[in-house]
């Protein structure tokens, strides 16, 4: 009897938490199923996905203050259904565009733009930024193509040492081997037109070998190429650009 009344009352408390909708803004109350799946998983799009999120490195990362809902707008109102009514108008817009890029939700991805605008508006006029919002591409490079997972994004500039000491994709230490994900891909540099060997001519260069026997304040992509407004080498508001270069 008293295993009865337990299981009755454990019943009730679950569907009381999944019916509170105040409650669904909790990180809480997201981690404790994305903190235990393990896996990928298909959606509903056919789209094989993890759906893990681990909360240790998240509660270190840079967005540890931001609600789950900040970003994964759609599922304000209730955690497993995805609405876009009252969505901002804005950031429809871009899921729009980038649904093919980032099928699995195209709004989180989108909602950068609610912190980081200047950033965003910088990036759709970039040479990556024209690729994908002007040329449907879904190769090119966004947000988290080069910053990773945003539940595990750290400071740029050092170690989070809460996590093993692990560095941003986009630290100086990393920073190479992030653009070379994309850059030593034989595909995507013939479908582009660059080098198939940009970066093993930068490991070959004077720059390069300092670099990779743990120089400190070399050149490396961004300090030429710039970040966020990074341009094609043709383009005169390119620091490349042969003007540029003297």
């Amino acid at each position: 009897m008293g295993d009865k009344k337990f299981f009755i009352t454990f019943l009730v408390l679950t569907w009381i938490l999944f019916q509170a909708n105040d409650l669904f803004s909790d990180n809480l109350s997201c981690l404790v199923c994305h903190g235990a799946l393990k896996g990928d998983y298909m959606t509903r799009q056919g789209v094989r996905t993890s759906l893990h999120v681990d909360g240790e490195k998240y509660a270190s990362s840079v967005h540890a203050d931001l609600d789950c809902t900040t970003c994964h707008l759609k599922y304000q109102d209730h955690p497993q259904k995805s609405l876009d009514q009252g969505l901002d108008e804005t950031i429809l817009s871009i899921a729009q565009v980038i649904q093919k890029k980032s099928p699995v939700d195209p709004v989180a991805q989108a909602a950068c733009i609610q912190c980081h605008s200047e950033i965003y508006q910088q990036v759709k006029q970039s040479i990556h930024g024209v690729n994908i919002f002007e040329k449907n591409e879904t190769d090119a490079a966004l947000c988290l193509d080069c910053h990773g997972s945003p539940h595990e994004i750290v400071s740029a500039p050092g170690a989070n040492t809460k996590i093993g000491h692990l560095k941003s994709a986009v630290a100086y230490e990393q920073i190479v081997t992030t653009c070379g994900r994309c850059h030593e891909q034989k595909s995507v540099s013939l479908k582009y037109g660059f080098s198939t060997r940009i970066i093993e001519r930068y490991n070959e260069s004077f720059h390069g070998k300092k670099y990779h026997l743990g120089g400190k304040n070399l050149p490396v992509c961004t300090t030429c190429h710039g970040s966020h407004n990074i341009r094609s080498h043709k383009d005169p508001q390119s620091p490349v650009y042969d003007a540029n270069k003297i």
